[in-house]
């Protein structure tokens, strides 16, 4: 019976995790469009930006992406085992997940004019991969 009870703690534990971090998603979303975003558009157009570390951060994006996926792979074959198991892989899919927004956030700070509405693509693409994992704990 305390396994039953250990289970559904685990449950609980893992959706209010995905939930926090959903929610510190729009938090930075709304950081990023309220106050980061608007004083980099209205930048000079003499601003060059810097396309090396734009790059660096699309290609941190798409590895972010794969790792997400890949993590919350493993936490579902993890799942038939034991919940206790698949725990830090959901936790880290999760955590890759929202580190793509951040990395949004991080984009629309360094990019300047036009540059700085790519950024939320990267907000799109986190928010989506985060929402795709969200267990599903029979």
């Amino acid at each position: 019976m305390e396994s039953s009870s250990s289970n559904q703690q685990l449950k609980q534990s893992i959706n209010l995790i995905w939930l926090a971090l959903l929610v510190s998603q729009f938090v930075i979303m709304y950081v990023g469009y309220t106050q980061v975003f608007p004083m980099r558009l209205s930048n000079e157009v003499g601003d060059s930006p810097n396309y090396i570390i734009n790059i660096f951060l699309g290609i941190y994006a798409l590895i972010a992406i794969g790792a997400s996926l890949f993590f919350y792979g493993k936490a579902r074959l993890k799942v038939k085992e034991s919940l206790q198991k698949s725990l830090s892989f959901f936790v880290i899919s999760f955590a890759m997940a929202e580190s793509i927004t951040i990395m949004g956030l991080v984009f629309g700070m360094v990019s300047s004019g036009e540059l700085v509405n790519y950024a939320y693509s990267f907000f799109a693409i986190g928010l989506v991969i985060h929402l795709k994992n969200k267990p599903i704990l029979s």
